[in-house]
């Protein structure tokens, strides 16, 4: 049974105005579309992350949010990490953001996507920052790299992509095989149990900054079975004088903490915590809490 429900949208911004009598029936048509088809587990990435969303993402964070989360994952590096970390592993680094920000600190940054276009201008972004940054392109349910690494993170939601339990069994495993004994591993995902009382049907948000603006449409339909997420987007982005308008249907796993927690154990990791936000000081996570945290280890013996 698939379900519309409130929503909390990936950008930051101003929410603008109420649904069109037009926009509550496309709406409603799409749930009887959906509810038609029978529900697969197959994530549509050849569908998402064009261009102009790429671009639309290398613009709405703003940098104190980059400055904020790069501070806190150099805390749990500090306070978690049984040996110095050097070599770092970004997953789901997107535009590269974070990852350029801890090169110029020093680190040996690898960053993975699975978008050609996301790596395409994380190494613009890089190269205009002067900073060393080696991208690859894989899925984070196959991992088909090379290296080991002290630490690895991932930031902004991308394991929610990861939609089956055997595919983040199989990422979590692989992760642990790349890095060394006492390295961190940092996930970031959505903490949707406490979204759920704060979600609206629909949001309108606007986001601007310098030569450009990006209004947003964001709707939702929560498969309640596969406890999937449909996050269904219509963008309009006018960047240097230019209009460009796109939509995209981005299918999300509404991961629990139990679950997350669970499959870490069960491949190798250990002392696992689990905080709200990426914020240097943050107590762990409430039921309450919008995002979860989880920060695990492998064993320094193992």
């Amino acid at each position: 049974m698939i379900r519309v429900c409130k929503a909390k949208s990936i950008a930051s911004g101003k929410e603008t105005g109420e649904e069109t009598k037009e926009e509550v029936e496309e709406d409603r048509k799409r749930i009887r579309d959906t509810d038609k088809r029978k529900v697969k587990l197959e994530n549509p990435s050849q569908r998402i992350w064009s261009a102009n969303e790429a671009e639309a993402w290398n613009l709405i964070i703003p940098p104190e949010q980059t400055a904020r989360e790069v501070s806190f994952l150099l805390s749990v590096f500090r306070h978690f990490a049984h040996e110095g970390v050097h070599e770092i592993l970004d997953l789901g680094c997107g535009a590269g953001r974070l990852a350029i920000e801890l090169s110029a600190k020093g680190y040996i940054v690898t960053g993975v996507d699975n978008s050609p276009t996301m790596l395409k201008i994380a190494r613009r972004n890089a190269d205009e920052r002067q900073v060393k940054l080696r991208l690859l392109r894989s899925q984070l349910s196959e991992l088909k790299i090379t290296g080991r690494f002290d630490a690895a993170y991932s930031v902004q939601d991308p394991f929610n992509y990861v939609l089956e339990e055997k595919e983040l069994s199989n990422s979590l495993a692989r992760l642990k095989s790349l890095l060394r004994p006492g390295g961190v591993l940092v996930v970031d995902i959505m903490n949707f149990a406490s979204l759920y009382s704060r979600w609206k049907r629909v949001l309108k948000q606007t986001s601007r900054g310098k030569n450009w603006i990006i209004h947003t449409r964001v709707s939702h339909e929560v498969d309640d079975v596969n406890m999937l997420w449909y996050h269904r987007l219509t963008t309009q982005m006018v960047l240097h004088g230019r209009t460009r308008r796109w939509k995209e249907t981005h299918v999300l796993r509404m991961w629990t903490f139990p679950e997350f927690r669970n499959q870490l154990i069960a491949n190798g990791f250990s002392d696992v915590h689990v905080f709200g936000s990426l914020r240097e000081g943050i107590k762990e996570a409430t039921t309450h809490a919008p995002h979860l945290v989880i920060v695990a280890t492998r064993s320094p013996s193992d």
